[in-house]
């Protein structure tokens, strides 16, 4: 293997890197979710995918078009979620 083993505690696993599939790069993940139900308002910050410059979190590229709202599956926990988020959620997708 070619991996990452050196861990400071002990531990089996093996850290490598892989080519992503099947987006890869900055600009594809950003074509991929820019116009993506996961980026509509009434989806929580926290499941946005976020970019990163110098270690610091820039403003993620804006829609190209009108961003859907997303279709509610139900979750096993929406604990996280307050209710204001999913009924304002709920309420953009109908």
């Amino acid at each position: 293997h070619g991996g990452f083993v050196d861990w400071l505690f002990d531990s089996a696993k093996v850290c490598e890197v892989s080519w992503a599939h099947p987006h890869q790069g900055l600009q594809e993940h950003v074509e991929r979710y820019r116009n993506s139900p996961v980026m509509h308002p009434c989806m929580p910050d926290e499941y946005k995918p976020m970019v990163f410059m110098n270690g610091e979190r820039v403003d993620f590229p804006g829609p190209t078009k009108a961003v859907r709202a997303p279709k509610l599956r139900p979750a096993r926990d929406r604990s996280q979620q307050s209710p204001e988020d999913q009924s304002e959620c709920a309420e953009a997708a109908r």
